[in-house]
């Protein structure tokens, strides 16, 4: 006798004979209204009246974005090779050490030519 309602339990726990208070909560949830259905949320859309007060920004022209990158790289390219070719001196000097710094001197000055010559370079294209 314990064995069956041992195992009218485990029924009732597996779901197969609904105890009497789901029974009832079940009746309750039927009676319980389902929710109506609800509008769509209005969009709205505001426009602005133009401030009078306020300058209309002027674009600039398209064929002066070139012109500005190109002045905007003109110093990176004039001293861009000075800088590595200075430390191309250096190492050379630290790895060869009898020329007392004439390895860092030539390359300033190879540097420095090679700077003003992209510098032109770039000067042309700007006109």
């Amino acid at each position: 006798m314990p064995d069956d309602k041992r195992n009218q339990k485990l029924d009732e726990l597996l779901g197969k004979a609904p105890n009497p208070r789901d029974k009832k909560l079940n009746d309750l949830l039927k009676q319980v209204p389902s929710s109506p259905d609800l509008p769509d949320v209005p969009k709205v859309s505001v426009t602005l009246p133009p401030d009078p007060n306020r300058k209309i920004p002027v674009e600039p022209d398209a064929p002066n974005f070139g012109k500005m990158g190109l002045a905007a790289s003109a110093a990176s390219s004039f001293i861009a090779p000075i800088i590595v070719l200075t430390l191309v001196g250096y190492l050379l000097d630290k790895n060869f050490g009898r020329s007392q710094g004439l390895y860092v001197i030539g390359g300033v000055v190879l540097g420095f030519v090679v700077g003003i010559s992209s510098l032109m370079n770039i000067m042309k294209k700007m006109q």
